[in-house]
């Protein structure tokens, strides 16, 4: 979600409070995902993190883990600081309020105005805390309010007085790992305590608001109820919920010293960079999962796994189907082991986290009971019959995006009513970096671990296109296309055989297909992520999470729509490759300079364009072109928000995109000599590097006639060099540096950019390692024009003219 819609959200929330059954609908098949996350504003002792510490976090949580919604744990009598709410506002999120109600409200008003988004209130007990003062504060600065109480359950509670309230949503909670409440004393108080969560459901159910079972085990309800239950298997997928990743760092942290959190944070902020550190992937566990007190442990371990001599030393599986199929009859074999007689024999046993420690401390001397019938595998498979309330920004999201149903329609017609252009069969694609048979009808994939497996590509593709196949015989916890290190289109696995789709429209608009119906690709970290729109040229695979010991893929059926016949063309020799963030204007003024080369065949071209769409105007530049030059190959390599800066990052993604034999770099400022392609052809073909003869550095003044067209390179080049400036040869102690760098694509393919967030030497390393790799480069006759725009900044200006 973009920044702008959360900001819109957040006045739409206060305008639908009024109305609560505005904001409450049935919720459909398709579950949208948390978007919530949690940052600790003290440890469990009470110890106060940093305000810059809080800052940081707040920022993993909305850059890294996608967080529209942050909770803000403040419990006791601290609060929220009022400078995370301007934080806040510059990264487009909104913040909540989570207290445990020990002390009495303040005035709510002045966070109100900062944008608090609503309150979350979780007393150890209704009686024994001012959870009621918290109630009547909140309704009167008209904020929302969830709440969350702990079992055992020791008062009674008027369903109806919280609905009057204006309580959206409560959470019966068995136990929760940021608070510590006293256990029930035995069997029968469990017993009474279950009753009572049970009986406050069917209340709260009745009064139209949202009530959750967390962490209740199903054979502890009637299957009534079972829409009700939250498990760690419905956990994460539940939009009132926390995002994974946020709940999981939060719950390491928040038993850590202030210190240390500060420390983890700021590891996880680089680890999302492109720049990898080792040695924080190292630490990181120690710091989140482990006392200090077994990290040498933990080290010897590391340093010793190879020696078979030492026990618990896990053996690689033989890549044999025997081998494979032994291994998943032990698993099996442990798995029941581990769940003893009754939940084996439970048909939820896959959705349900039956009766853990934690539960057993809180409500003590519970018994399993199994359930009878077909094994249930999909987590949310009773959830469409609970009632659930959508604040603004999530009704937002719960909405398909506009035109999404309709492009599916379509495309579900089509794959009904055409036949596939072509059929992959099982000798035409392969697992990766994994054992898998292919059969006569399809591939086994087979994995024991949670990881993603990824296919082989299955082709090289121009959209439009649509591609389809048939996944069963298993399950995996995801299913979808994989397209590029870090696009990933997804959906859950629901049953044992799906049908998953995904069309590409020419426009790069996308919708994924799970048996013949349009659902929403799930959102994951900052490692992975779902586009606005897709690229000119993509190559896509299969991707799975978490196989269940082995899964089948079936023959592949692939959809190329024709696009409207060019005329007959050469090969593409050369790739124009420009990384555009914030430079649309100078974009447009250096593509008029490429299109206006003398003595040259354009449809020996190819521009292809890396950018983040919405950012400028890069698209609507491009359509121009597209319709003034129909002959110019055009190909987009869109980008999210957060890659804005990597350009580094965005150079090699777009490569994998390139046709020609060449690949010319260019930033987004340049103006080309009209004759430079021309130069470029007359070079040996022994050539693999080429640079101009330096730039000149055009002034302000000069750079304005150019954007507004008063001034047109290809007729007045001889001007442009005579005008004021510098004119800069062997700068950078002559290495080509990035302005203009053109290489052999397969030179590229050997060398490629260094990926690093700030770029400002990565184009200088390039040419460092082209040199070394290929020799020296090859001088063209010719120079460049460099467009002013008022400072070194590669990632736009914030000066247009």
């Amino acid at each position: 979600m973009s920044d702008t819609p959360v900001r819109e959200a957040v006045a739409e929330t206060a305008r639908q409070e009024e109305s609560p059954a505005a904001t409450a609908s049935s919720a459909d098949l398709q579950r949208i995902p948390p978007v919530r996350g949690i940052l600790p504003l003290h440890n469990h002792r009470g110890k106060p993190i940093a305000l810059l510490d809080q800052r940081r976090w707040l920022r993993l949580n909305r850059l890294v883990f996608k967080s529209d919604k942050v909770d803000l744990l403040a419990f006791g009598a601290s609060a929220p600081p009022l400078e995370l709410f301007g934080t806040a506002r510059e990264l487009g999120a909104v913040l909540s309020w989570r207290t445990d109600c020990a002390s009495p409200p303040p005035d709510l008003k002045p966070l109100r105005a900062a944008g608090l988004h609503d309150i979350f209130l979780t007393p150890l007990s209704v009686g024994g805390s001012h959870f009621f003062g918290w109630l009547a504060a909140c309704r009167e600065a008209g904020l929302p309010v969830r709440v969350q109480l702990l079992a055992p359950l020791q008062e009674e509670i008027d369903a109806g007085f919280l609905a009057d309230a204006g309580v959206r949503a409560v959470n019966l909670a068995a136990f929760d790992p940021f608070q510590e409440k006293p256990g029930a004393r035995n069997a029968e108080e469990s017993r009474r305590g279950v009753e009572g969560m049970n009986a406050l459901v069917d209340a709260l159910e009745a009064r139209g608001i949202e009530a959750n079972l967390v962490r209740l085990p199903f054979c502890q309800t009637e299957p009534k109820r079972w829409p009700n239950i939250i498990n760690s298997r419905q956990f994460f997928l539940d939009h009132q919920q926390y995002q994974s990743q946020s709940y999981e760092i939060a719950r390491g942290l928040y038993r850590r010293g202030p210190v240390t959190a500060g420390k983890a944070i700021l590891m996880l902020l680089a680890k999302s960079t492109v720049q990898g550190n080792p040695i924080d992937d190292w630490l990181l566990p120690w710091l989140l999962n482990r006392a200090w007190l077994h990290a040498r442990v933990m080290a010897w371990r590391k340093l010793t796994r190879h020696l078979r001599f030492l026990r618990h030393v896990p053996k690689e599986i033989a890549p044999t189907e025997e081998a494979y199929a032994e291994h998943g009859k032990q698993r099996a074999e442990e798995e029941r082991r581990e769940l003893g007689p009754v939940c084996a024999a439970c048909r939820l046993r896959r959705i349900c986290d039956r009766i853990p420690p934690e539960l057993n401390k809180a409500l003590p001397g519970l018994r399993p009971l199994a359930q009878e019938g077909e094994l249930v595998t999909a987590p949310l498979c009773f959830a469409e019959r609970q009632h659930k309330y959508y604040d603004a920004i999530d009704a937002e999201r719960h909405r398909l995006p506009e035109g999404y149903e309709e492009l599916a329609e379509s495309t579900a017609r089509l794959m009904v009513n055409n036949p596939p252009t072509r059929l992959l069969g099982s000798q035409d694609y392969g697992v990766q970096d994994a054992f898998f048979d292919r059969m006569e009808g399809g591939v086994r994939w087979f994995s024991f671990s949670n990881a993603e497996k990824l296919s082989t590509p299955l082709a090289r593709l121009e959209p439009p296109f649509t591609v389809s196949t048939l996944v069963a015989g298993g399950m995996a916890d995801f299913i979808g296309f994989s397209l590029g290190r870090f696009v990933r289109l997804l959906c859950p696995m629901e049953g044992y055989r799906h049908e998953i789709g995904l069309h590409v429209d020419a426009e790069g608009r996308f919708v994924l297909l799970r048996d013949g119906l349009p659902v929403r690709p799930a959102q994951f970290d900052s490692q992975f992520y779902v586009p606005l729109r897709l690229g000119g040229v993509l190559e896509p695979r299969l991707s799975l999470w978490n196989i269940d010991g082995n899964i089948v893929t079936q023959t592949i059926r692939l959809w190329e729509h024709a696009k409207e016949a060019p005329a007959e063309r050469p090969p593409v020799k050369y790739s124009i490759l420009i990384v555009c963030t914030r430079y649309a204007r100078r974009l447009q003024a250096t593509l008029r300079s490429i299109v206006h080369q003398r003595d040259f065949d354009l449809r020996q071209l190819e521009i292809v364009i890396g950018y983040v769409p919405g950012l400028d105007a890069v698209d609507d530049i491009l359509d121009s072109l597209q319709f003034a030059f129909p002959e110019l190959r055009i190909v987009r390599s869109p980008f999210p928000p957060e890659r804005a800066y990597s350009k580094g990052f965005m150079i090699n993604e777009s490569a994998r995109m390139v046709s020609g034999e060449w690949i010319v770099l260019m930033d987004a400022d340049i103006l080309l000599h009209p004759d430079t392609f021309a130069a470029v052809e007359r070079e040996k073909d022994d050539t693999h590097f080429l640079f101009p003869d330096g730039r000149k550095m055009l002034t302000r003044e000069t750079t304005g006639k150019v954007l507004l067209g008063e001034i047109e390179p290809w007729n007045q080049w001889r001007e442009l060099m005579d005008s004021p400036g510098e004119h800069r040869r062997g700068e950078a102690r002559g290495i080509p540096i990035g302005y203009f760098q053109a290489v052999r694509t397969e030179c590229f393919n050997e060398v490629g950019y260094q990926e690093v967030e700030h770029f400002e030497w990565a184009d200088m390393q390039f040419g460092i390692d082209m040199r070394a790799k290929f020799g020296i480069e090859k001088r063209l006759s010719v120079s460049v024009a460099h467009l002013d725009h008022g400072g070194s900044r590669w990632y736009g200006t914030q000066q247009h003219f």
